[in-house]
């Protein structure tokens, strides 16, 4: 049997991304997505999750970019002095290994973020992460549990090795592997659903109609997730930038919501015999 999940991070961004995922949610392909509690779509995005309930949503945890859910004070090591996280993973990432940043930090912060959709009247799916960071080992082995506690024990899982052609994300790849190499017993003796492949790493961003036929008729058996990043660019969407950092994704979300709507791709989907599903269903 072959499963996929196809899943839009960035929801709640803005609101230009939020009417990009559900419409690839309402006419195309789209199962899933991840929600950002602490940008200016997120409000919107919840309404616009009341509507579709057949779209899975979990959380897309940022300790990245923005502003955090707890006072600043309460989190000092992740925030500038203007309150704002530092808005660059691998600034974040560097400031962990001195540690400059507090792991216990990283986890209130993730479990603050829960809540708030969670009261929001979300039942979630799944975790995620902003840059995935939460496939950075001293982060991965702390969530595990924290996840388990909320109720939530499911969690992106990548396996996925890009090219060398990349050499930037195929370092990331590595480093992302070997932390859930590390890390997949844990996750196991909690007793998390995880998928069996990902697929996405290498095309962030160029998740363009040949591309995402080239996954689905190449789909290994079991269950799969495929990462997009659909959306429309709007005013909006480059205030909140000004403000947070560069996403890096602007004509590419359009590109990525085209191809989710590809009239093809239903065919493909029956002709190889894949069932759509989000990770409710894992």
């Amino acid at each position: 049997m072959k499963r996929v999940i196809v899943n839009a991070d960035d929801f709640g961004l803005s609101k230009g991304i939020n009417e990009g995922i559900i419409k690839a949610h309402r006419e195309g392909i789209l199962t899933s997505a991840t929600l950002m509690v602490n940008m200016p779509g997120f409000a919107n995005a919840i309404e616009e999750a009341a509507k579709y309930p057949s779209l899975g949503v979990g959380i897309h945890l940022n300790v990245i970019r923005g502003k955090p859910v707890l006072p600043p004070e309460d989190i000092p090591s992740l925030v500038n002095k203007k309150g704002f996280f530092w808005g660059n993973v691998f600034l974040v990432i560097q400031r962990v290994w001195a540690r400059k940043i507090k792991i216990n930090e990283i986890i209130r912060e993730f479990r603050a973020q829960i809540e708030k959709a969670q009261q929001a009247g979300l039942a979630l799916t799944h975790a995620d992460s902003e840059k995935h960071f939460h496939c950075f080992y001293p982060v991965l082995q702390k969530l595990l549990p924290m996840l388990k506690d909320c109720g939530l024990p499911r969690i992106r899982y990548i396996n996925q090795i890009c090219s060398l052609k990349s050499p930037k994300m195929f370092v990331l790849s590595w480093v992302v592997n070997w932390a859930w190499r590390r890390c997949r017993s844990q996750a196991q003796q909690l007793k998390f659903r995880l998928t069996d492949n990902f697929f996405g790493l290498c095309t962030t961003g160029r998740m363009s109609r040949s591309n995402l036929i080239a996954i689905l008729k190449n789909l290994p058996p079991g269950t799969s997730e495929i990462m997009v990043h659909p959306g429309y660019i709007t005013p909006e969407e480059m205030a909140v930038t000004k403000e947070t950092g560069d996403y890096r994704l602007w004509q590419e979300r359009e590109m990525e919501l085209e191809a989710l709507l590809d009239p093809e791709l239903p065919k493909i989907l029956k002709s190889n015999k894949i069932e759509l599903i989000n990770f409710g269903q894992v």
